[in-house]
């Protein structure tokens, strides 16, 4: 190999080090509506979701509500003062309880707390984990789009049962909940040393093309 292509194959991986990056923002659309503002043109042309909507509304999940009465579609306002004295998230301990009570049956979850917070983080968030895989895909679809609530929003679609709409969280990053990808506890640390939570309260919308999910999944408050 001559000292000219040495050279070249050289500055190809020294450009891998810092690959360029490509955002895209998708803006899913619900069900189409006679009375929608159409999209704007651009240069001409219709705006890009003018030909029919890119996804339907398939869950509304606030964090909060689901860790307090199991009801998640229905937003909650935050108990500030649980956690002041120091020991592991909240919500972290919030959600390991109800892993452990199977769903929602207050009095067991209330039980499960007051254990859950004599425990350390690591091993909170390593049964979080643990009891996170066992519940498998939860009968969810494959993927679906996550946007943040918006204040005031209303919401249109049937509620999700506590552990699914818990498995929705564990599997959210990034603006997508993707079924195949490992879940992670990073939604229910908030208060945690070093860790910071964007959003806790998302629309999950079903893109058009993807399967829909079993109706098990979604159900009134147990």
């Amino acid at each position: 190999m001559n000292r000219e292509a040495v050279a070249a194959r050289a500055a190809v991986l020294h450009n891998m080090s810092a690959p360029p990056r490509s955002v895209v923002d998708l803006r899913p659309l619900r069900a189409s509506d006679p009375g929608a503002r159409v999209p704007p043109r651009r240069n001409g042309h219709p705006g890009a979701f003018a030909s029919g909507p890119s996804g339907a509304l398939f869950a509304r999940v606030h964090l909060v509500g689901l860790l307090c009465d199991g009801r998640a579609h229905v937003p909650c306002g935050r108990d500030i003062a649980r956690g002041m004295p120091g020991g592991p998230p909240t919500d972290l301990v919030d959600a390991v309880a109800l892993l452990r009570a199977g769903g929602f049956a207050r009095e067991r979850i209330e039980a499960e707390r007051r254990a859950c917070e004599t425990l350390a983080t690591a091993a909170l968030h390593d049964e979080f984990l643990d009891r996170v895989a066992e519940l498998g895909d939860a009968g969810l679809p494959p993927l679906l789009l996550a946007r943040p609530v918006k204040p005031g929003a209303r919401v249109d679609c049937r509620p999700v049962a506590p552990l699914a709409a818990l498995r929705l969280l564990a599997g959210t990053a990034g603006g997508l909940f993707v079924r195949s990808r490992a879940p992670s506890a990073g939604v229910f640390l908030g208060g945690a040393p070093g860790a910071w939570v964007d959003a806790t309260d998302f629309d999950y919308y079903l893109p058009v093309g993807v399967a829909a999910t079993s109706s098990a999944v979604h159900g009134e408050r147990p």
